[in-house]
């Protein structure tokens, strides 16, 4: 097993971490760290409008801003709820309201025999 330490304040010293010690090692939240190198395996990012081959995130944020350009497109759709009519949902219920009250290819019967097999 790989040993760990930790640097003590109150003893000026490198403290070993591990089962066999007394030191208590406050849980820390783990976090992602996102390099601005391009993978590796990857022979670069095209920068389209200049047709330059970039070997990093920054280097082809900076020649956006410097040809004036704006990036977009890393917003999060899944948040935002679709935008529906109001009349929508009205004009849904009237066609089921009716579907039903002309018994459209055995709505209301289906309907009825939904009801009957509900236990009450």
């Amino acid at each position: 097993m790989r040993r760990r330490y930790r640097y003590d304040n109150d003893l000026d010293c490198l403290v070993e971490i591990g089962s066999n010690s007394n030191y208590f090692e406050e849980k820390t939240e783990s976090a992602a760290v996102i390099g601005d190198d391009v993978a590796a395996g990857v022979n670069g990012l095209r920068h389209l409008p200049s047709g330059k081959m970039l070997d990093s995130k920054s280097a082809h944020r900076k020649e956006t801003k410097a040809r004036g350009l704006e990036e977009v497109g890393n917003d999060r759709m899944a948040s935002q709820r679709p935008i529906v009519p109001k009349d929508y949902y009205d004009a849904e219920v009237k066609a089921a309201q009716e579907q039903i009250q002309h018994n459209w290819n055995g709505t209301a019967d289906w309907l009825r025999r939904q009801n009957e097999q509900k236990p009450r």
